[in-house]
Formats: structure tokens, C-alpha cells, sequence
């Protein structure tokens, strides 16, 4: 319980992380910082010049590169890149912080759903408790396997000893026939006191148990544990597209013709999302969107259509 509690807790924070960077995208988008706001327009610019030299630093770029992308940031088409840079490093943060919700919120369903005991008996194969036949059967299977092994290796030894003291091998001579003998009957014994249809009810329960764990949580993690639930967006590419573009920005020189267009992307449909944790997750998100999407029209009207400020009329 504590550790189901712990995960519900860092589910929390990740999701007010994520829920802040996306109203920072939000408000970057929704205003308008060359509109009264030149001093914020030159700021953000020389953030996005640093933020791109530093990346290019990383990369080891040449003196001779540097200077051309100082030059080229005093352009005009280097001045539309330094206005859109900002909003699109917010706009991959706000991702970013959406896809750690998600896998936090999953990992809070997996806890719930796959119990330690579900783990250890994934891990040893026993879904269901031995019969009274199959745990004399296991005592024998391993009591065989081990004459099997050392019945071979204790004769070679004896031999060995036999042929140092120059005593006769005749008493030892059949040692390892005997040994191979004894672990042969044990085997075979195990083989026949084991209860095939309790192997046939294990195997059942365990085939259940994986079935229970992807209706729950849309793949049995137990089997891929490398695996990751699915993303939240519907377009999966936009962080990569432009943590990309920002990189290859310092060499590239975009025109404004080619920058990105900034805008978050859509959530996917959560009614076909199997996890209870994720599905709220993603419901919310949505409404979330819904919002910001509504805000930012309105913005917008507002930027073309300013308020008629004409003195109203005085009555006589």
C-alpha cells in the first residue's frame, strides 16, 4: 500500500507539472509580444540565440559557424526565429511533462493491478499452490537431476584415486553405470507420480492472470517489461519534430515560411484507453485543451478586432 501511495503521489505532481508547462505554452501563445512589448520581443530573442549557441556549443560547431548565426539573428528572418523559439521550447517542455503524467498515472494502475504475489508467481511459474503429487514429484525430479550430475564426477574422481594408489579398479569399475542407473529410475518416478492435469490448471491460470493484466492495462507488463503504455497525443512526432528543428535551426536559418506551426496536439480518444488511471488522465487533458483552445480564439479576436473606443454621445 505504501508504494501504490507513493506512485499516487509522484502521479500528482507530474500531472500539476505537466498541467503548469502547458498553461506557460498557453499564455506564451495567447499573447502577442511584439504588440506594445518590444523590450519582452528583444529579451525572448536573445534567450533563443543563447538557448541555440549553447546547443550548438554541445555539438562542437566550428568559430566561422557561430559568427554566421550572429549575423544571421540580427536579420529579419533571425528576429521571426527569436519570436517563434520560445514558444516552441515551451510547447516540447508542456509534451514532455504530459508524457511523464502519463507514465506516472499507468504505473499507479500497475501497482494496483499486479500484486507481489502476482509477481512471484509470474517469476516461478506457479499460479497455482503444488498438489501434494507434484511436490513429491519435484523432490524426486531434483533429487534425479543431482545423481545425474555428480554420480559421473564422484566415479571419475574414485578413479583417478584408484589409479594414484595403484589399488585394483574392479570394486569401482561399475560406480558410474550404477549412479547413471539410480538417477535414470529416480527421473523416470518423478515423471510418472507428476499430476498432468494440475500442469493443465497452472498453465490456465497463468494464461488468465496475463489475459487480466491486458484488459487492464492494454499489455501484460509482467512479459514486456521494457514497454511503455501508450502516448497521449495523437501525433507522437511533435517533441521530436521540433527539439529537431531548434537543433538544426543554428545552421539551417529557417525562413519564417518554414518554422513549425505551435500548437499542442490533440489527445487521444480516451474511451478506447484500458488503464482506469490513464483514462481519467486523458479525459482530463482534453477538457484542458478544450479550454486553452477557447481562450486562445478569443485572444486572437480580440488582437484583430480592438474594442470601438468612440466617445459615446452625450444626452441632451
Amino acid at each position: 500500500m505504501t508504494m501504490e501511495s507513493d506512485l499516487a503521489t509522484v502521479a500528482s505532481i507530474a500531472e500539476s507539472a505537466a498541467s503548469f508547462a502547458v498553461s506557460a505554452f498557453t499564455a506564451s501563445a495567447a499573447a502577442s509580444p511584439l504588440v506594445g512589448r518590444l523590450d519582452l520581443a528583444i529579451s525572448q530573442r536573445e534567450a533563443a540565440a543563447a538557448a541555440a549557441t549553447f546547443r550548438a556549443e554541445l555539438s562542437g560547431f566550428s568559430e566561422q559557424r557561430h559568427e554566421n548565426y550572429r549575423l544571421w539573428v540580427q536579420s529579419v528572418d533571425g528576429q521571426r526565429y527569436g519570436d517563434w523559439a520560445p514558444g516552441a521550447t515551451l510547447l516540447a517542455e508542456a509534451i514532455g511533462a504530459r508524457d511523464a503524467a502519463v507514465l506516472a498515472a499507468w504505473q499507479v494502475d500497475a501497482a494496483r493491478v499486479i500484486t507481489p504475489d502476482e509477481r512471484s508467481a509470474f517469476a516461478s511459474g506457479y499460479h497455482l499452490p503444488p498438489s501434494p503429487r507434484n511436490e513429491r514429484s519435484a523432490v524426486l525430479h531434483t533429487g534425479s537431476v543431482a545423481v545425474l550430475i555428480f554420480s559421473p564426477i564422484v566415479w571419475a574422481l574414485t578413479l583417478l584415486l584408484f589409479f594414484l594408489t595403484g589399488t585394483s579398479l574392479n570394486p569401482v569399475a561399475h560406480l558410474g553405470g550404477l549412479g547413471l542407473l539410480i538417477g535414470g529410475t529416480l527421473w523416470f518416478t518423478a515423471r510418472r507420480l507428476a499430476d498432468p492435469e494440475w500442469h493443465t490448471r497452472n498453465e490456465a491460470a497463468g494464461l488468465a492472470a496475463a489475459d487480466r493484466r491486458v484488459e487492464l492495462l492494454g499489455f501484460d507488463p509482467l512479459a514486456d517489461p521494457t514497454r511503455l503504455p501508450r502516448p497521449w497525443a495523437e501525433d507522437t512526432f511533435v517533441k521530436k519534430r521540433l527539439e529537431q528543428f531548434l537543433t538544426d535551426a543554428y545552421t539551417n536559418f529557417p525562413i519564417p515560411g518554414e518554422l513549425l506551426a505551435l500548437h499542442l496536439p490533440r489527445t487521444r480518444n480516451p474511451a478506447v484507453e484500458r488503464s482506469a488511471q490513464l483514462r481519467a488522465l486523458l479525459t482530463r487533458f482534453e477538457a484542458t485543451d478544450a479550454t486553452s483552445r477557447l481562450l486562445a480564439t478569443h485572444s486572437r479576436s480580440a488582437l484583430a478586432s480592438p474594442a470601438d473606443e468612440r466617445p459615446v454621445p452625450n444626452t441632451p
